[in-house]
């Protein structure tokens, strides 16, 4: 059986005897296939093609740890607060602690810190940076930016202790989350389970000050979170009458921006451009105005675009927090047509699918013109990184809380929120495709004349078939191997015998 989504789409409209053709049709039938395929998600999610991510964990930093020894004082600006040492003094730029600057910080950490009334106030990060100034003498500041300001009245609190910690683990965009044992990367082997949120909120698996720590071996989904997207189509134009120099050819392009936040740990994220990957992803802007070489022959292409750090009020030339969000635009460029041999040495064997493939990632208030892009061909799209539309994501909480640096693998179930290309693979295992298929009918069925009996009696078709997959034995056996299960109440892990029966 053909599991490209085209292949499937053509059975499917066959089935439904439509002859229908053109743009309009197709993208109605593609649409179908995409409600078809969250729908299979939903109701069996373990007939997806299973992939792993591997979830770095942090352990916390504690201000009177004796390897840290820094305090926490507020500036003027509410937004921002400054690490000091134990005397309100700079940190030292080359012995002792000092925060990490590169990205991975940025959101993932959140701080408690207790104001001079001694009230632990709690705060997530933004961004945390580094800067030399000072006249005569250089000195080094250390900053983090916060998501919501400072008390009122506290712009002169100074020499707060404070603790740095990771409450949650966020999965990349487009996993629906972990369906099976998470496994610890070290040399105990611990298992990482799903415990429910009722179970969780019932035991008090909370983190409360780091009251207890260790190797994590509980994980239950907590809060939504979506970051805001650009609401506006970036704009293009074209500021240089001669200056495209390739290696990338000339043609017609569209663009898109989205909005990222935070980078994944380095050991694990990088794309196969070399770009590292963000913890969250905006939804994408409208599409730009398709532009062409062929009316514009040779010309640079300047790409503007909005300014997250102007959305959130942190474009103040004048505040310390100018351009402290933490917040990336990232453009995504996806080519219509390709002007043979119009550059020197250029590529020529590249597809003009109209896929969104990664351009760069820039920042909007350090980008000269602010909040442009100016693409002569130079940057290759990345084009193992299509555009994924974010659905948004879910928080999974730990606990224990880490006591180390620690990396669990974790088996997903992830899907692509949209389908491009009639060579595009449904991520279906193949014992699962004819189950699709029917929902996919379902679907279309609603579609051809609202003929909602047949879409129900699809959906029926695609039960009986499940429910055949899902009553074959394990493994070829019946046999359930008799083992311990864990008990995560509080007051520390407990095991107990537990013999399980052979279904």
């Amino acid at each position: 059986m053909d599991t490209t989504i085209g292949g499937l789409i053509d059975d499917a409209l066959g089935a439904r005897s439509w002859v229908s053709t053109g743009s309009a049709f197709k993208e109605k039938a593609r649409k179908a296939a995409v409600l078809g395929l969250n729908e299979f998600a939903l109701k069996c999610p373990e007939l997806l093609v299973p992939r792993t991510v591997t979830a770095v964990l942090l352990p916390e930093v504690r201000s009177d740890s004796e390897d840290v020894n820094a305090t926490l004082q507020a500036t003027s600006d509410p937004w921002v607060m400054e690490f000091r040492n134990l005397t309100g003094g700079s940190l030292s730029p080359v012995t002792g602690w000092r925060p990490i600057v590169t990205g991975e910080w940025d959101g993932v950490l959140h701080l408690e810190i207790i104001d001079p009334a001694s009230q632990k106030r709690r705060r997530q990060s933004l961004e945390w940076w580094h800067v030399l100034s000072g006249v005569p003498i250089a000195t080094d500041h250390w900053y983090v930016s916060l998501d919501r300001p400072w008390r009122p009245g506290g712009l002169t609190d100074t020499l707060m202790p404070f603790r740095i910690y990771q409450p949650e683990v966020f999965f990349p965009v487009g996993v629906i989350g972990p369906y099976d044992i998470g496994r610890v990367f070290d040399d105990d082997h611990g298992l990482v389970g799903q415990v429910s949120a009722v179970d969780a909120i019932r035991d008090d698996l909370r983190d409360y000050n780091n009251e207890a720590s260790g190797s994590p071996d509980s994980i239950w989904p907590g809060r939504r979170f979506d970051l805001p997207g650009i609401k506006t189509a970036p704009v293009i134009s074209t500021p240089h009458v001669a200056g495209w120099i390739g290696p990338v050819e000339q043609g017609t392009f569209r663009f898109v921006a989205t909005v990222v936040w935070g980078v994944t740990d380095d050991e694990w994220g990088d794309n196969p451009g070399g770009v590292r990957e963000p913890v969250w992803e905006s939804p994408p802007s409208p599409v730009s105005v398709a532009f062409s070489h062929a009316a514009s022959p040779g010309v640079t292409l300047r790409i503007t675009f909005t300014s997250p750090d102007e959305l959130m009020n942190f474009a103040d030339p004048l505040a310390l927090r100018l351009g402290r969000t933490g917040r990336r635009v990232r453009l995504y460029v996806a080519r219509d047509a390709i002007v043979a041999a119009a550059t020197p040495n250029a590529y020529q064997r590249v597809d003009a699918d109209g896929v969104f493939y990664l351009l760069t990632e820039v920042d909007a208030e350090t980008t000269l013109p602010l909040g442009t892009f100016d693409w002569s061909g130079v940057d290759v799209p990345d084009y193992g990184r299509r555009l994924v539309r974010s659905p948004g994501y879910t928080a999974w909480h730990i606990y224990p809380m880490p006591d180390q640096r620690y990396e669990i693998d974790f088996p997903v179930a992830g899907l692509p929120t949209e389908f491009i290309s009639d060579n595009d693979a449904v991520p279906i295992a193949a014992d699962g495709a004819m189950v699709f298929y029917y929902y996919l009918l379902a679907h279309l069925a609603e579609r051809d004349g609202t003929d909602l009996a047949a879409s129900a009696a699809y959906r029926v078709q695609a039960a009986n078939l499940l429910n055949e997959l899902r009553s074959r034995p394990r493994s070829g056996t019946a046999v359930v191997k008799a083992r311990g299960y864990k008990d995560n109440s509080r007051g520390g892990l407990k095991y107990k015998s537990a013999l399980m029966t052979t279904g």
